[in-house]
């Protein structure tokens, strides 16, 4: 069995939590934001209570609502991630360390082995690709998905979880899409079209639709956590019952842990 941890750093969380605390008081206090769909299925005492664990940090409730940064969940997505690798591993790679591709702040640096493998032989026949977005694991997709919906943090588009390429690992937005664009379609990687241009999904071999991982390891960890309140073990679909707890969930990641043995 190995146990690891991909919860953010002391620094990182005492900066979060000062920021937090300002941003979420006042969007309780202005009403900010408007009640989300899956908003309707918990109480006034608890929609009060939702954007703070029983330990005190922000749940992923909390990050959405008081940040425009998926960020603030980096901790749990970096245990999903951990938590894919224990169910297939090598099956993610990241991304920042090659030669020829910078990431912006925000891009959570990580893709399909094979489409990691594709982007870095664009980057050395054409360097110089500026990634935006990469991989995003299922509490970054809810943010940017909410957000959409109430045209907050200037997005305006957004797939509902479970349904993005990005979320299979296989799909980057690049900022200097158009002088690449010609690079990245010889490397496997097919252009969305103008109606998304600066997207591009790997298409090659070895490419795997995956999409409800992401949805599958949050489940071993959530049941992990809370053996009195488990979601079906084979669940890898959005469904409410999964929103209400992804929305309950730690931004900063769970106390246990990825783990490398079956499911709970």
């Amino acid at each position: 069995m190995t146990r690891q941890s991909a919860c953010l750093g002391n620094s990182s969380r005492f900066v979060l939590a000062l920021f937090f605390t300002s941003f979420v008081a006042s969007s309780w206090a202005c009403g900010s934001e408007p009640a989300a769909e899956e908003d309707s299925a918990l109480d006034v005492d608890e929609l009060r209570t939702a954007t703070r664990t029983p330990e005190g940090g922000f749940t992923v409730y909390g990050a959405a609502i008081g940040s425009c940064t998926t960020a603030a969940v980096a901790g749990l997505s970096e245990q999903l991630i951990a938590e894919m690798n224990c169910m297939n591993p090598g099956e993610m790679q990241r991304i920042d360390a090659i030669d020829g591709v910078s990431l912006n702040d925000a891009v959570f640096p990580y893709l399909q082995s094979v489409a990691a493998s594709a982007l870095r032989k664009a980057a050395l026949k054409k360097p110089g690709l500026q990634v935006n977005s990469a991989l995003r694991a299922l509490p970054q997709q809810y943010m940017l998905y909410r957000w959409s919906l109430r045209r907050r943090c200037g997005v305006e588009r957004a797939a509902t979880p479970g349904t993005s390429q990005h979320e299979s690992g296989l799909a980057v937005d690049l900022q200097n899409w158009s002088p690449m664009r010609s690079t990245m379609e010889q490397s496997d990687y097919d252009w969305f079209g103008y109606s998304d241009n600066v997207h591009f999904t790997f298409k090659g071999q070895g490419a795997s639709d995956i999409k409800g991982e992401s949805i599958l390891a949050f489940v071993r960890l959530w049941n992990r956590n809370h053996p009195t309140d488990k979601l079906p073990a084979d669940l890898q679909s959005y469904t409410n019952a999964l929103a209400l707890r992804l929305m309950k969930a730690p931004a900063n990641g769970f106390a246990e842990g990825p783990m490398c043995e079956p499911a709970l």
